[in-house]
């Protein structure tokens, strides 16, 4: 039969030091089934490492300290919130529509409704693509418009190839000259399959002032990721 810890044990374990701790639960510890919120569990004589359920901070299991994992094992669980930074642009005229430079995709000016895609070349099967902000800088001359538009699209297996536009994956246009990071945030989380691709697709129209110009270096990505 195994071992749970009482609130009399639990309070005596919180006043205890870790020493203390350690010697209490020694003889108990692989009979143990239940350890409550907030206890510090050490291992070692001089507590290398801790285990702890932080139910009054962010609801994980803390694990500190070295720890190494050998053998074969299956992590599950859910990572919310990773952000993934994007810039393999694929440019197709590159030189006379989007330009590959250093700092990015770059439009020069006198150009209209150029496009350039951005695929999202890190997703995994059950990734859940939550939201995404391009970010980069336009020049635009006194008097003078541009204007940037970003859709990010699923690429579906079919005969022949389809593209869908993800719904609430629009940014709002970019028209005003200086850096932007512009958010799209989906309308439900896009779940990611077999068969399908997805990529950002960018176009652009630059006036014929003599700086204008866009530049996007890239796209921070926030998805959900199952571990």
């Amino acid at each position: 039969m195994g071992f749970s810890l009482t609130k009399d044990l639990e309070n005596k374990l919180n006043n205890m030091n870790p020493a203390a701790q350690q010697a209490k639960l020694g003889t108990k510890i692989r009979q143990l089934q239940i350890v409550p919120d907030d206890t510090k569990i050490y291992f070692g004589s001089d507590q290398d490492v801790s285990v702890e359920y932080d139910e009054d901070g962010n609801d994980n299991l803390a694990v500190v300290g070295d720890v190494a994992l050998t053998g074969d094992f299956q992590a599950s669980g859910h990572s919310d919130g990773r952000e993934f930074l994007v810039n393999a642009f694929q440019y197709p005229n590159p030189g006379t529509d989007w330009t590959p430079t250093v700092n990015g995709a770059v439009l020069s000016s006198n150009l209209s409704s150029k496009k350039v895609w951005l695929p999202l070349n890190f997703l995994k099967i059950g990734d859940e693509i939550v939201s995404y902000r391009l970010v980069g800088d336009m020049v635009e001359s006194a008097g003078k418009t541009c204007t940037l538009d970003c859709t990010l699209y699923r690429i579906n297996k079919a005969d022949p190839i389809t593209k869908t536009a993800v719904a609430g994956g629009t940014i709002t246009q970019v028209t005003a000259d200086g850096n932007f990071d512009v958010e799209a945030v989906l309308d439900s989380a896009e779940v990611v399959a077999t068969d399908k691709q997805y990529t950002l697709e960018i176009q652009g129209t630059t006036d014929d002032g003599a700086n204008d110009a866009i530049t996007v270096i890239g796209a921070e990505v926030k998805i959900n990721r199952k571990v």
